[in-house]
């Protein structure tokens, strides 16, 4: 019907930041800046508060409802960590570092790993339940928002600098595919011997090369900004954004030279 059943207020200020509940539906966490807090979902009282530095709005919850991973921020070493709480007491037991400006997590139920996506730093960090780092991988400009498919074994991150989405596998832990969500062109030339025109198609993560009979696709990953062919030389140099990078490129087959 749209009624509130239950409220709580809860200390911190700032307007609650992100909500995520525990598998079995008892106790919902909750983020205000610099706190994170444990509610009873039933009654909505508050069962705990603690004080995590720098905290906005990175959290979620083990599948097994232990542990409870959130970030901090340490303003003397100018250093971001994700951290692992124990659920009941919300006291820190590990922590890990990562990027820049970590903007959301989500755990895997089925290995138990947590997948922190940095804002700034255009990736998603890949730790084991114990926060021990297992890779970074590249996720475009500024992505924002990750979520998880557990059935399809897929976690995606949409990056609103790039305008798309990056599926990454779950269990390869390798970037799946890139789904472009806008036509974003950044540079197009001509090379005069072949009469090819080259265009960076920087939403979809690859150049195309389009010749009188046909089109093709180069993979380059990722965002690529600038493409330039180099007649008198005969590769393609080309420049992507994240990480910032020169390539160049066989001007048969697109192949990193």
């Amino acid at each position: 019907e749209g009624d509130v059943s239950v409220s709580t207020t809860l200390e911190g200020g700032g307007g609650v930041l992100a909500l995520a509940p525990s598998p079995d539906g008892t106790r919902l966490y909750a983020t205000t800046y610099g706190r994170v807090h444990a509610v009873d979902a039933a009654t909505g009282d508050v069962l705990g508060s603690a004080e995590v530095d720098g905290l906005f709005r990175a959290l979620a919850v083990s599948a097994d409802g232990a542990t409870v991973y959130v970030t901090e921020y340490d303003a003397a070493t100018t250093q971001a960590h994700v951290v692992a709480l124990d659920a009941a007491t919300l006291a820190p037991h590990a922590q890990a570092p990562v990027a820049a400006d970590p903007a959301e997590i989500v755990v895997d139920p089925a290995t138990g790993r947590v997948f922190v996506l940095s804002s700034s730093a255009g990736e998603v960090a890949v730790y084991d339940a114990a926060l021990v780092p297992q890779t970074t991988l590249p996720t475009g400009l500024a992505p924002r928002h990750l979520a998880i498919d557990p059935a399809a074994r897929r976690v995606y991150a949409s990056a609103e600098g790039s305008d798309n989405v990056y599926a990454i596998d779950a269990d390869g832990l390798g970037v799946a595919g890139v789904v472009p969500l806008a036509g974003r062109y950044a540079a197009t030339a001509v090379d005069p011997a072949s009469g090819r025109v080259y265009v960076a198609a920087s939403s979809a993560d690859r150049l195309l090369v389009i010749e009188p009979d046909k089109v093709r696709e180069w993979p380059l990953a990722t965002h690529p900004d600038a493409v330039l062919p180099l007649p008198e030389e005969r590769p393609v140099a080309a420049l992507t954004r994240n990480p910032p990078r020169l390539w160049l490129l066989s001007p048969e087959d697109g192949s990193t030279l």
